[in-house]
């Protein structure tokens, strides 16, 4: 079972997610070279690890045990990038600020068309991609960081999730590796070494 590895998540840890569902695959036709299709910020709240995200119809907290029941079912993929060079107090401003200024919000349906004319012709589209008073999901992270912790990630005017993996080697680095993990249970270690007393059996019975 796909597992966070809580031990070393941090706030303000970015999930950087593939889905395949048909929402996904709509945000990936308007960013064709992009891998992912969503990002959210980890957040620590109330003795519990959660994924702040803006999504479908409204920005929230989502517990990590969803991510984690989905990558299990084969519904989603998940990268996990860290902020270079953040410490503590830069974390719990960005996370403050998504709490306070993202979480709640509606999200920016409007900036489709526009993210889409972006990806085809990038920085020559300046113009903001939706409404002012709603989010699209990287939207929200990269106010978190640049807003809320002064810290420039994206430094790009309409960023999405391939602007977040074009920054991965610069202001980003891929932490998924020490941050997930994949746990047997106790049935399908007791399944495996079943079919392994088979394979021995079958080799040399």
């Amino acid at each position: 079972m796909f597992k966070f590895d809580t031990d070393w998540l941090k706030d303000g840890m970015i999930l950087h997610g593939r889905s395949y569902g048909f929402f996904g695959k709509i945000i990936r036709k308007c960013l064709p070279k992009a891998w992912g299709n969503h990002d959210g910020i980890f957040i620590f709240k109330h003795d519990r690890w959660w994924v702040g995200e803006s999504a479908p119809l409204i920005a929230r907290l989502t517990p990590i045990e969803s991510y984690e029941s989905w990558v299990d079912a084969g519904e989603y993929e998940v990268k996990i990038y860290d902020v270079v060079g953040a410490n503590t107090d830069d974390r719990k401003k960005a996370v403050d600020y998504w709490l306070t200024h993202v979480n709640g919000t509606f999200y920016d349906f409007l900036a489709f068309p526009r993210l889409f004319f972006k990806s085809v012709f990038g920085d020559l589209w300046k113009k903001a991609a939706g409404w002012e008073w709603a989010h699209w999901c990287t939207e929200g992270v990269c106010f978190a960081w640049e807003s809320g912790a002064s810290m420039l990630v994206w430094n790009k005017s309409n960023p999405t999730p391939y602007t977040t993996e074009k920054r991965v080697g610069t202001t980003l680095v891929d932490v998924t590796e020490k941050v997930t993990k994949l746990e047997v249970h106790n049935e399908d270690a007791e399944e495996q070494e079943h079919r392994g007393c088979l394979g021995l059996h079958r080799a040399f019975g």
